[in-house]
Protein backbone atom coordinates (compact mmCIF):
# COMPACT_ATOMS: atom_id res chain seq x y z
CA UNK A 1 0.00 0.00 0.00
CA UNK A 2 1.33 3.41 -0.95
CA UNK A 3 1.70 6.07 1.72
CA UNK A 4 -0.18 9.32 1.20
CA UNK A 5 1.88 12.25 -0.08
CA UNK A 6 1.05 14.27 3.03
CA UNK A 7 2.63 11.59 5.25
CA UNK A 8 5.74 11.46 3.05
CA UNK A 9 6.06 15.27 3.15
CA UNK A 10 5.67 15.25 6.93
CA UNK A 11 8.39 12.62 7.28
CA UNK A 12 10.65 14.64 4.99
CA UNK A 13 10.09 17.82 7.02
CA UNK A 14 10.76 15.99 10.29
CA UNK A 15 13.99 14.51 8.91
CA UNK A 16 15.17 17.94 7.73
CA UNK A 17 14.38 19.48 11.08
CA UNK A 18 16.17 16.68 13.01
CA UNK A 19 19.21 16.95 10.77
CA UNK A 20 19.24 20.75 11.09
CA UNK A 21 19.11 20.61 14.89
CA UNK A 22 21.83 17.96 14.98
CA UNK A 23 24.01 19.96 12.58
CA UNK A 24 23.71 23.22 14.52
CA UNK A 25 24.09 21.54 17.91
CA UNK A 26 27.05 19.23 17.21
CA UNK A 27 28.79 20.11 13.95
CA UNK A 28 28.78 23.91 13.83
CA UNK A 29 30.36 24.48 17.28
CA UNK A 30 33.11 22.00 16.48
CA UNK A 31 33.79 23.66 13.13
CA UNK A 32 33.85 27.12 14.71
CA UNK A 33 36.39 26.00 17.32
CA UNK A 34 38.55 24.32 14.68
CA UNK A 35 38.36 27.37 12.42
CA UNK A 36 39.34 29.66 15.31
CA UNK A 37 42.35 27.45 16.08
CA UNK A 38 43.36 27.51 12.41
CA UNK A 39 43.08 31.30 12.24
CA UNK A 40 45.13 31.76 15.42
CA UNK A 41 47.74 29.31 14.15
CA UNK A 42 47.92 31.05 10.78
CA UNK A 43 48.29 34.48 12.35
CA UNK A 44 51.03 33.18 14.63
CA UNK A 45 52.68 31.49 11.66
CA UNK A 46 52.52 34.70 9.58
CA UNK A 47 54.54 36.55 12.22
CA UNK A 48 57.49 34.21 11.72
CA UNK A 49 57.31 33.39 8.01
CA UNK A 50 57.11 35.75 5.06
CA UNK A 51 54.63 33.71 3.04
CA UNK A 52 55.11 35.60 -0.23
CA UNK A 53 58.81 34.71 -0.31
CA UNK A 54 58.08 31.07 0.49
CA UNK A 55 55.60 30.83 -2.39
CA UNK A 56 57.96 32.64 -4.78
CA UNK A 57 60.86 30.34 -3.85
CA UNK A 58 58.66 27.26 -4.18
CA UNK A 59 57.47 28.26 -7.64
CA UNK A 60 60.98 29.12 -8.72
CA UNK A 61 62.28 25.77 -7.51
CA UNK A 62 59.52 23.78 -9.18
CA UNK A 63 59.22 25.47 -12.57
CA UNK A 64 61.73 23.14 -14.25
CA UNK A 65 60.33 19.94 -12.77
CA UNK A 66 56.99 19.91 -10.89
CA UNK A 67 58.13 16.92 -8.79
CA UNK A 68 60.94 19.02 -7.34
CA UNK A 69 58.36 20.87 -5.28
CA UNK A 70 58.06 17.92 -2.89
CA UNK A 71 61.81 17.74 -2.41
CA UNK A 72 62.00 21.51 -1.98
CA UNK A 73 59.24 21.53 0.64
CA UNK A 74 60.86 18.67 2.57
CA UNK A 75 64.27 20.36 2.57
CA UNK A 76 62.72 23.71 3.51
CA UNK A 77 60.78 22.07 6.35
CA UNK A 78 63.93 20.32 7.62
CA UNK A 79 65.88 23.59 7.69
CA UNK A 80 63.29 25.72 9.49
CA UNK A 81 63.28 26.59 13.17
CA UNK A 82 61.69 24.17 15.61
CA UNK A 83 58.86 26.57 16.47
CA UNK A 84 57.94 26.87 12.79
CA UNK A 85 57.94 23.09 12.40
CA UNK A 86 55.64 22.83 15.41
CA UNK A 87 53.29 25.47 13.99
CA UNK A 88 53.20 23.77 10.58
CA UNK A 89 52.38 20.40 12.17
CA UNK A 90 49.62 21.91 14.34
CA UNK A 91 48.17 23.80 11.39
CA UNK A 92 48.23 20.70 9.19
CA UNK A 93 46.55 18.59 11.87
CA UNK A 94 43.89 21.24 12.44
CA UNK A 95 43.26 21.58 8.73
CA UNK A 96 42.88 17.81 8.38
CA UNK A 97 40.41 17.70 11.30
CA UNK A 98 38.43 20.55 9.79
CA UNK A 99 38.30 18.84 6.39
CA UNK A 100 37.32 15.53 8.04
CA UNK A 101 34.42 17.21 9.84
CA UNK A 102 33.22 18.94 6.69
CA UNK A 103 33.43 15.62 4.84
CA UNK A 104 31.50 13.85 7.62
CA UNK A 105 28.81 16.53 7.54
CA UNK A 106 28.45 16.27 3.77
CA UNK A 107 28.23 12.47 3.94
CA UNK A 108 25.55 12.65 6.65
CA UNK A 109 23.63 15.25 4.64
CA UNK A 110 23.83 13.08 1.51
CA UNK A 111 22.61 10.06 3.49
CA UNK A 112 19.67 12.08 4.78
CA UNK A 113 18.82 13.26 1.26
CA UNK A 114 19.08 9.71 -0.06
CA UNK A 115 16.72 8.56 2.71
CA UNK A 116 14.26 11.27 1.67
CA UNK A 117 14.46 10.40 -2.03
CA UNK A 118 14.47 6.62 -1.62
CA UNK A 119 12.65 5.79 1.62
CA UNK A 120 12.86 2.23 2.86
CA UNK A 121 9.60 0.41 2.63
CA UNK A 122 8.22 -0.49 6.03
CA UNK A 123 6.24 -3.70 6.03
Amino acid sequence: MKKPIVLQNLKSRILRRVYGVWFWKYEVPLMVIELAVLIVTLSFFARFVFVEKVVANTLEASLGNPFKIVLYLLVAFAKTKTIIKFIIIIFSAGLLLFLKDINKSLINYAAMKRQQLFPKKIQ
